[in-house]
């Protein structure tokens, strides 16, 4: 893999420890900083400080507080609303209520190289890049992955 995160700051927000830390190498291989977190609680912990993450790759299945929550937090607090979301999922449907949809989505399992390019996108330009574990696009909203 050739360096495609530009040194652009992640933050994986995941509560499989074995998907985080592999997803981080990688990410870290890359050419992304990426950080861990397992839960919505420790993510909106970490916003909290400096710098902000360029991206969220967040679990939409956490315990405790859903993922969906985090979105919703990111799209309205100002501080926060420029940080990019990538959700990853297992779900085959997903329906974001307006303004709170993600800038992409990924279905799992996801090749890795599909991941870094969404990140790459999604940190470049804000349009919103929904697609499927194969990159195919989707349009905003409803999005069916698989």
């Amino acid at each position: 893999m050739g360096v495609v995160g530009q040194s652009k700051r992640v933050l994986v927000v995941e509560a499989d420890e074995a998907i985080a830390e592999l997803i981080t190498l990688i990410l870290d291989e890359s050419g992304y900083v990426a950080d861990r977190v397992s839960n919505v609680e420790s993510a909106l912990h970490y916003l909290q400080g400096e710098p902000l993450p360029d991206a969220l790759l967040l679990d939409l299945c956490l315990p405790g507080t859903s993922g969906i929550s985090l979105v919703r937090a990111c799209r309205q607090v100002d501080r926060w609303s420029r940080v990019s979301i990538l959700v990853l999922t297992g779900r085959q449907a997903l329906e974001f209520a307006d303004g709170l949809a993600p800038d992409a989505v990924i279905q799992k399992p996801f090749d890795i190289d599909v991941l870094c390019a969404a990140l790459d996108r999604i940190t470049q330009a804000r349009e919103p890049a929904f697609v499927n574990a194969a990159g195919h696009p989707y349009g905003a909203r409803s999005v069916h992955v698989g």
